[in-house]
């Protein structure tokens, strides 16, 4: 099984029209299925099995285009350091 990925709107439904952005979301059998020892950020970062990435993305001609984020990762880190936003 390969990575899928799909763009969905802010209820969640798929969207299949060019040029409207959406949150990006993933799965596929290398992606973590959970935060170990933390339910609530699993509950949060999954839904029906696919990973919320934060990412927002379009569609144009087959080609996905990321655009922005939804949210601001407290991991995300710069030199090495780890950020709290």
């Amino acid at each position: 099984m390969l990575m899928r990925g799909r763009i969905v709107d802010a209820s969640g439904m798929e969207i299949f029209e060019e040029n409207v952005h959406g949150e990006v979301l993933v799965r596929g059998p290398s992606m973590l299925t959970r935060y170990l020892g933390n339910e609530e950020a699993t509950t949060g970062a999954f839904v029906d099995g696919w990973l919320k990435t934060g990412d927002i993305a379009y569609c144009k001609t087959g080609k996905w285009y990321l655009v922005g984020r939804s949210k601001v990762s407290s991991t995300c880190s710069q030199r090495g350091d780890q950020t709290n936003n």
